[in-house]
This record gives structure tokens, sequence and C-alpha cells, in this order.
């Protein structure tokens, strides 16, 4: 096996561009989820509630006063 360090090569420069695609996208998934709920959080201290909730797999945000849900909720995008 004159050339097995070429496919040794190729295999693990390959694995190691898949990782990093994968860890730059996980991260820039997580900057954009703190962002949107920047978004609700600001948003509902606007509307003068003391809590909310942030539904990331629908992207909605309730805000709360004293526990109980305002009448305002939103998508956020």
């Amino acid at each position: 096996m004159v050339n097995g360090w070429k496919v040794a090569f190729f295999i693990m420069l390959s694995l190691f561009i898949i990782c990093g695609v994968i860890a730059i996208a996980t991260f820039m998934y997580g900057i954009n989820l703190i962002k949107k709920e920047e978004r609700c959080a600001a948003s509902c201290e606007q509307r003068g509630a003391d809590s909310y909730i942030y539904d990331e797999s629908i992207e909605y945000c309730q805000c709360q006063k004293n526990g109980e849900e305002m009448k305002w909720g939103e998508l956020i995008k």
C-alpha cells in the first residue's frame, strides 16, 4: 500500500471539514436563538410584564405579569 497515507489523509481531511461545518452551524443556531429570546424579553419588558416564555420550537413569545398570561403574544422571526 504505497498510497495508503493519501487515502487516510483525505478521509481525515473530510472528517475535519465536516466536523468544522457542524460546529459552526451549531454555534450560529445558538447565537440566533439567543437573539430571538432577547427580542422576546425586551418586547415583554416594554409591555410591563415581569416574566416571559419563549418557545423556540414555534418561535412564540408569551408575556406574563404576576404569574398570569397577558393577552399579547407574538411570533418572533
